[in-house]
């Protein structure tokens, strides 16, 4: 098989990260690919020095207000309506990863039908976790070493084919605009019966300073409250998981999780000075 590879790349301001992610990119012994490049209102150069790196591209411009599942959604209503083959590759990126010149050929030559597929991150390769959501038995998302006990996963790396793409569909990105897009796009697909799959023969590097949690330690309550409701937040973001909950939580379960959603976040600002 000889399929073509869309990569889909939000991007936003960092044009020095983004940068090295294209050199990977024409480093490769693949070459049928095509950088689908999400532009979400940059004010550096980012276009102009990844159109100066690369031809095989498409530039998708927004004006700063796509987030992560805004941006996917836009490069999956582009592949919708300009990709005829449904056995092509979609391959989504984030540009603070590198790989070696191999990558692509590795994700061409185990794609799988019906399969959504990660590779990890170097070093882990013995330490293949995904999530579980465990929604019947009351518990939140939990790492799994079990292979067959995943649900879901980051979107960091993730490929499938342009077929299973399109039939999964798209984002929700006024609901879920940023954080939990990923989860609740794979959660999505297992639930429509797609098998997850995390590769160890497919690497990654992660760009630790960029993607790593970042925390106010003791903040106020006006900068906790900001910290809660902001799209930047890591850690559970209460209304992003609200409506998580709503889409995709057991009906025995919905109120419930809201209910502990609600007083977690009270108890939480009650409690900061």
């Amino acid at each position: 098989m000889n399929s073509k590879i869309y990569i889909l790349l939000p991007v936003h301001n960092r044009v020095d990260i983004t940068k090295q992610f294209v050199k990977c990119l024409i480093r490769q012994t693949y070459t049928n690919y095509h950088l689908i490049l999400i532009d979400d209102g940059s004010k550096d150069d980012t276009v102009k020095v990844v159109t100066s790196l690369i031809q095989n591209l498409t530039v998708i411009k927004g004006k700063g207000n796509w987030w992560w599942a805004g941006s996917l959604q836009q490069g999956y209503k582009w592949i919708k309506n300009n990709v005829n083959n449904k056995n092509d590759i979609v391959l989504i990126m984030n540009d603070d990863t590198s790989f070696d010149e191999n990558y692509l050929s590795e994700v061409q030559n185990l794609i799988k039908e019906d399969t959504l597929m990660i590779g990890i991150e170097k070093g882990m390769q013995s330490n293949i976790e995904g999530y579980n959501t465990y929604f019947l038995e009351n518990k939140e998302f939990v790492l799994t070493g079990n292979s067959d006990l995943i649900n879901c996963m980051s979107s960091k790396g993730l490929f499938m084919s342009v077929g299973t793409f399109i039939e999964i569909g798209g984002f929700y990105p006024k609901l879920i605009p940023h954080y939990l897009s990923d989860i609740e796009f794979t959660y999505r697909a297992f639930r429509k019966g797609y098998k997850l799959v995390k590769c160890k023969d497919i690497l990654i590097n992660n760009n630790e300073e960029t993607t790593g949690v970042k925390k106010i330690s003791e903040p106020s309550r006006i900068k906790y409250v900001k910290m809660m409701f902001s799209k930047k937040n890591m850690n559970y973001p209460p209304i992003p998981y609200f409506f998580f909950i709503l889409l995709w939580c057991p009906f025995p379960y919905k109120i419930k999780k809201i209910y502990k959603l609600i007083k977690k976040v009270a108890g939480e600002i009650v409690f900061l000075k």
